[in-house]
């Protein structure tokens, strides 16, 4: 493509708009993913018989397993 044509495109509102929206996106699943990273980390560190604990009776898989694949 030639230069006009990507100077053509950068200019455009719509494109500008598409560049803002993603930015905004990336910006607030950047931010769900590290509070709830740390979060879990946090609880390990301290409060960790509450992720320990199986989530139903009887069963092998734990509340932290369970959060973790949630992740």
């Amino acid at each position: 493509m030639s230069s006009a044509m990507y100077e053509r495109m950068r200019t455009n509102p719509k494109f500008q708009e598409l560049v803002t929206r993603r930015g905004r996106f990336a910006w607030t699943l950047a931010i769900i993913v590290l509070t709830m990273f740390y979060g879990y980390i946090l609880t390990i560190a301290f409060n960790p018989t509450a992720l320990g604990r199986p989530v139903a009776e009887g069963s092998m898989l734990t509340i932290g397993v369970a959060v973790e694949l949630f992740m």
